[in-house]
């Protein structure tokens, strides 16, 4: 398992709750970010996204206002319900609360104070590393009963033709008896281990064709 403060940037640009507007877009503009945690001190007391300061800022068919960026505070736009996750947690967890909140990070924190933030490119990241995708490889999708020791079985038909395994996936099946088995595996000729995990009964779905 992969623990948050594993994948998580630890030097986190913030602004503090008393700031402007201004002092907000500057942060995000020179250091190109487009999340900003807004903290009283270390601790966490709200977020701001690049689409909150565009919100707020004046039409870009308008002259700007320097005295609107300078007299609207952050503590006044800024999002004060921040969602967040604690470094001990895992990859898996940030993922889901991205995807249930529809949120593109998650400040880190650790006894009430700010210690990292994770975003969804960061998550993006770990699951390119994590499937082995980086490495050159071949793509296996095996069908198989959903029933104890099955994925055992297909490990071995790999491991006996001398096949490193890149990563594994475990998807549901057409039928609630069956499951997926999605292999990324270090090698380019599959024939052998297409062969082999049809003559076990099982349907392989990817590649389609025998080679």
């Amino acid at each position: 398992m992969i623990n948050i403060e594993n994948v998580m940037t630890k030097k986190v640009i913030t602004v503090n709750y008393d700031a402007t507007l201004l002092d907000a877009l500057e942060a995000t503009s020179v250091n190109k970010i487009r999340h900003i945690p807004v903290v009283s001190g270390t601790e966490l007391v709200g977020i701001l996204s690049d689409r909150d300061l565009r919100d707020v800022c004046p039409s870009t068919l308008c002259p700007e206002d320097p005295g609107l960026l300078k007299n609207t505070m952050i503590k006044d736009i800024m999002h004060k319900d921040v969602i967040t996750i604690h470094p001990l947690d895992f990859l898996e967890d940030a993922a889901r609360l991205l995807y249930e909140h529809r949120i593109g990070c998650l400040p880190v924190v650790s006894n009430n104070e700010l210690v990292g933030i994770v975003t969804e490119t960061d998550i993006l990241r770990s699951l390119v590393e994590i499937l082995g995708l980086l490495k050159p490889g071949a793509h296996i999708e095996i069908e198989v009963p959903n029933r104890p020791g099955v994925l055992a079985e297909t490990a071995t038909i790999v491991k006996k033709h001398g096949v490193n395994i890149l990563s594994v996936v475990l998807t549901p099946a057409s039928t609630p008896d069956h499951q997926v088995i999605v292999m990324r595996l270090q090698a380019m000729d599959l024939r052998k281990i297409i062969a082999e995990a049809e003559g076990a009964g099982f349907t392989v779905l990817w590649p389609r064709q025998k080679l």
